[in-house]
C-alpha cells in the first residue's frame, strides 16, 4: 500500500513539474515574426498561393477541345449464305466487306464546327454473274 501511495505522489509531483516547466519558457517575439509565423502556419494561405498555377492548368485543358481531332476507323463483315439460285453457281453464297474510314475535325471558339472526312468500302462476292468482282 505503502509502494502505491508513493508512486502516486510521484506521479503529480512530475505532471505539475511539466506543467510549470511549460509555463516558464516564454520567448520574447516581435509583431512581425508573429505575423510571419502565422501566416507560414496557415494551410488556407497555402492552398492560396496554388490557386493561381490550378487555374492556368484548367484554362489549358478547357482550350484542349479546339484543338484538331483526328479519327481511323476499320470494319469488317463476312456473310456465308446458302444459295437459292441456278445463277448464283455455288453452293454457299460468300460476300466480305472491308470499310475504311478518316476523319478529320476542328471546334472553333465561335461555336463552329469543320470536318473533312473520307471513307471507303472494298466487297468481294462468289457469285459468278457479279460482274466487277471485288468492288
Amino acid at each position: 500500500m505503502y509502494k502505491k501511495i508513493t508512486g502516486i505522489c510521484v506521479l503529480i509531483i512530475l505532471l505539475s513539474a511539466v506543467t510549470f516547466s511549460g509555463q516558464e519558457s516564454k520567448i520574447p517575439i516581435t509583431l512581425e515574426e508573429c505575423i510571419l509565423g502565422a501566416l507560414k502556419n496557415n494551410l488556407n494561405i497555402a492552398v492560396e498561393v496554388l490557386n493561381p498555377e490550378l487555374a492556368d492548368i484548367s484554362a489549358s485543358v478547357e482550350k484542349e477541345i479546339f484543338l484538331p481531332s483526328l479519327s481511323f476507323n476499320y470494319g469488317t463483315q463476312e456473310t456465308n449464305n446458302p444459295s437459292f439460285s441456278w445463277i448464283d453457281a455455288a453452293e454457299q453464297v460468300t460476300s466480305m466487306i472491308d470499310d475504311y474510314g478518316v476523319q478529320l475535325g476542328q471546334l472553333f471558339p465561335t461555336g463552329g464546327t469543320l470536318s473533312v472526312s473520307l471513307y471507303s468500302y472494298k466487297s468481294d462476292s462468289n457469285r459468278k454473274f457479279q460482274t466487277i468482282n471485288p468492288r
